[in-house]
C-alpha cells in the first residue's frame, strides 16, 4: 500500500527525536475545497505504515511556510503552529489525532518556526515576533519583539534560546527574553533553519582537506 502516489505539496518536515517517524505536512486540494493533514511515515523496518491527521480548516488557508512542526523531546506529542491563523495544535502521536487546540497571536510572516524547551515550553516565531507557550494550556505566556526578522529558532541547554536573524542567531534568556549576546559568524550567508543535527558526528571528516 506504500507505494501508491502521495497527492498534495509537502514542503514542511520534522523528524522524531529517535529517527522512526517522519512527520510531514501535505496541502491539496480537491473539489474545490483546501485540506491540510500531518502524514505520518514509519521509517522503522518492522512497521511499514503511514497514516493521515487532519488539521483544522483554517491551517489549509495559509502557504506551508506560515506553518511549523515541532515534537516534544520524548516524541509522544506533536505541536503544529500556523502564523496565519494564529493558531497551535497538538498531535498525540501514539493515537494519532488532534487532542487541543490553541490560539495565539503571531506576526504574519512568510515563514513560521518552532521549537520545543527543556522547561516544557513551546516556541514559535514568525515575522518579528517570538511567542513562548505554556504546554499545559497552550497559552501564551511571555512575547518578544525581535529587531530583525526571525528565520529561525532553536531551543538551547539551560535557559537559552537561539534565534535566527538573517546573517547572525542571538541568544536570549529564555524566562525573560533579554538579549545575552550573538553568535555573527562571517560568510555564512542567510540563516533559514535551525535544528538539531539527525546523526552523529563521529563520521564527519575533522580534518581540512585542500581540493585545488
Amino acid at each position: 500500500e506504500l507505494q501508491k502516489s502521495m497527492r498534495g505539496t509537502a514542503r514542511v518536515q520534522s523528524m522524531s527525536p529517535d529517527g522512526a517517524r517522519l512527520y510531514t505536512l501535505y496541502t491539496l486540494k480537491r473539489d474545490g475545497r483546501s485540506y491540510a493533514f500531518v502524514h505520518v511515515l514509519s521509517l522503522a523496518e518492522d512497521e511499514l505504515w503511514a497514516h493521515c491527521i487532519d488539521l483544522p480548516a483554517s491551517f489549509s488557508q495559509s502557504a506551508q511556510s506560515a506553518t511549523a512542526l515541532t515534537l516534544a523531546p520524548d516524541g509522544g506529542r506533536l505541536y503544529v503552529a500556523n502564523a496565519h491563523a494564529d493558531a497551535v495544535v497538538e498531535v498525540d502521536t501514539e493515537t494519532l489525532a488532534v487532542t487541543r487546540t490553541g490560539t495565539v497571536d503571531l506576526d504574519e510572516g512568510e515563514r513560521a518556526y518552532a521549537t520545543y524547551g527543556a522547561d516544557s515550553t513551546l516556541f514559535v516565531a514568525s515575522g518579528w515576533k517570538v511567542l513562548a507557550i505554556g504546554v499545559r494550556d497552550l497559552k501564551v505566556v511571555r512575547s518578544w519583539k525581535m529587531l530583525l526578522p526571525v528565520t529561525g529558532i532553536q531551543g538551547g541547554g539551560g535557559s537559552k534560546l537561539y534565534v535566527g536573524q538573517a546573517q547572525r542567531i542571538a541568544i536570549l534568556d529564555r524566562s525573560s527574553g533579554k538579549r545575552l549576546g550573538e553568535v555573527d559568524p562571517p560568510g555564512i550567508g542567510t540563516i533559514s533553519r535551525l535544528g538539531k543535527v539527525m546523526r552523529g558526528l563521529g563520521s564527519v571528516r575533522t580534518e581540512i582537506v585542500c581540493a585545488c
